[in-house]
Parts: C-alpha cells; structure tokens; sequence
C-alpha cells in the first residue's frame, strides 16, 4: 500500500528518495517467445502460501479471498527466485469499497520473513484511488519509491476488471506498464537492496477483497554482475539492518472523489435481483425493514440491526456490509426461532 510523498524536482528525487512522478511514455516490451508460463491455469504448483485458505484456483486464475473481509496482507507467491525479468500477467481486482481498503499489488524481488506472512521487497502497486503501476516497498522501506502516472494511466484503466500488467526490472531499473500504458519508470540509487527474489501477488487486509491473475509468463534476462542477493545481504535481516526502513510510513491520502466514483461504478457493476413488480429486492435489508421478505418464528423481532452493535459490546465487530445486517442474538439472545425467505428470483 503506497504512502504518497510530494517532490519539488526529479533531482530532489533522487538524492533524497522522495516520490515523483513518472513523466516518461516508454512503450512497454512485447512478449517474447522466450517467454515461459509460471502458472499452469489448474493448480498452485510452484506457488505458496502460509495462509492456504486464502488462495486457490478458480476459474483458471490464481484467486486471493473469497469476497469476505481479510484479516491482513497476504501473499501468494512464487517457490522459485527471479533477478532480471519482463514480467507478464492479467490482474482482475474487485470488492467492496464500503467494507475497507482494497488493494492488491505485485510483489519482485521479494523475501518472506523468517515467520508470519508479511515479505519483504518491491511492490508494482495495484488499486483505486492512484496506486496502479506505481513502486512501493514493502516490509523494507516501507515508503513510495515512484508515483505513478495517473493522468496517463485512468483512461485505460478497466475499473474491477481484467487489466494487462508489464513489470520489467533489469540491475536498478524497473518500469511498470498497464494496458501499454507506462507507469513508471524507476531507477534505484541504493546500493544495498536486494536484486533477486520470490514474485508474488498480495491481497491486502482490511476489506471484502477479491483478486484474481492469469495468463502469467516470465522473460529472464542476463543477471547483474556482482548485484547484491538477499543471501548476500544477509537476508531480511540483514537487508533491514542495512537499510534501517521507516517503520511509521505517514498513512495514504484518499481521494474523497475518485474513491466516490470508484464505489459508485462498484454498484453499478453489481447485479441487483428484481422482483415480479420489476422493483429491486431488498436483499440487503438497506431499507431497514424486512419488506419483501417471508417471516416465520420469532427469530425476527426487531430486525434488521443498524450499525455495529457488536462492537460496541467488546465482542470484536460484526463484519457487515451496509448499514443494516441481520443479528438475532442483539434483540432475543439465543431463544428466538424461526425462518426468513426472499421473495423469488432470477439469477
């Protein structure tokens, strides 16, 4: 998740390690027949994760979540190390915009932590407002390396669905492209960062998130001479040691209107069941009653519940999406019975 820090110059830039703005308009390498698949489109041979429920194969895609609330970052990612490579892939990203942050984003060059789920390394960001294409070090520097290009880049951006993502990274250079369009165009001053590693594909903590990524190649490239390794550095350790990252990066700016825009098209995107009337159902219960629905029992007894009143117990948080949910225990504990059906409909 990139923390976005303003520059007054591409030389303040790089001697300082501010954020800037990619200005260049690079067209993005085609792929080569050199070119290897990493993904065999059925199973997740070659790849890994400590956290198995999150990832699986679906429609023939890499998928992170199941469209519930992730509890924290997590990474699935590649069994074998990569140093100079054209990275292709197609990303696909949705989710709720109302439940949470949600954000993915492609890891290189990366090492796991010895334990937990967190790695270290650079990531070719992914996500609304502005984090398409652009450079962010996780787990390392924990800071922006490169803005991206977001005026170039929003036109073609397919806002939760199928995007083509080019990551080329060769000794210090590394350039991102989305649907040929480049992002950035990144060069490390650091003589002490990793130039091998595991690639990855995260799917970021705090809201309903879905990610998918298919039709993945790889074109390895001449090594580096003489370029530092994680062994070489000493491993996560060793790299942070060297390093000394940031551990309290300033949290991103949202953009109230493109996040505003970006949950409008979610809902519009979202199919909405109708009735016999040809009147939306009120499936989520958003009109705060239980209109359209069969009542048995009484389970149902003032319902539905508005806001979180689970948290305001101390007992963790309930998790819902919207502002209505329906919670028995909240009005009749664990003595009410009965059932609740929808009206019917086609899907």
């Amino acid at each position: 998740m990139p923390r976005i820090m303003n520059s007054s110059s591409i030389l303040t830039a790089v001697l300082l390690g501010f954020s800037i703005i990619s200005l260049s308009g690079e067209t993005p390498p085609a792929r080569s027949e050199k070119a290897m698949s990493i993904f065999d489109g059925k199973s997740l041979q070659g790849w890994e994760s400590p956290a198995t429920q999150l990832w699986a194969v679906k429609d023939g895609c890499l998928t992170g979540g199941d469209g519930n609330k992730i509890p924290y970052n997590d990474f699935l990612c590649t069994k074998a190390s990569y140093s100079n490579f054209i990275l292709h892939l197609k990303i696909k990203l949705t989710g709720d915009p109302k439940t949470g942050f949600i954000n993915s984003g492609i890891q290189i060059r990366t090492a796991r932590n010895a334990t937990g789920h967190e790695v270290c390394g650079y990531q070719c960001d992914y996500g609304e407002p502005a984090w398409y294409a652009a450079i962010y070090d996780e787990g390392r520097r924990n800071r922006l390396m490169m803005k991206s290009n977001m005026e170039a880049l929003r036109p073609v951006i397919k806002l939760w669905d199928w995007n083509d993502y080019i990551i080329k990274a060769d000794g210090s250079h590394i350039q991102t492209w989305i649907n040929g369009v480049q992002g950035v165009d990144y060069h490390e001053v650091d003589a002490d960062i990793a130039n091998d590693g595991i690639i990855g594909i995260q799917v970021h903590g705090g809201g309903n998130t879905l990610v998918q990524v298919k039709d993945v190649l790889i074109e390895e490239l001449p090594p580096t001479p003489d370029a530092p390794t994680w062994k070489s550095l000493g491993g996560v350790d060793g790299q942070r040691a060297k390093l000394k990252p940031q551990a309290n990066a300033a949290a991103p700016k949202i953009n109230a209107v493109q996040n505003l825009t970006a949950l409008k098209e979610f809902e519009a995107s979202v199919i909405k069941p109708l009735g016999a009337d040809g009147k939306p159902l009120n499936l989520g219960f958003e009109t705060g009653t239980l209109e359209g629905w069969k009542v048995e029992g009484n389970a149902w007894e003032g319902q539905p519940i508005k806001g979180d009143t689970v948290a305001a117990r101390n007992h963790g948080q309930s998790n819902h999406a919207g502002q209505y949910w329906i919670g028995g225990y909240e009005k009749m504990g664990d003595k009410g019975t009965g059932t609740l059906t929808s009206a019917a409909f086609e899907v």
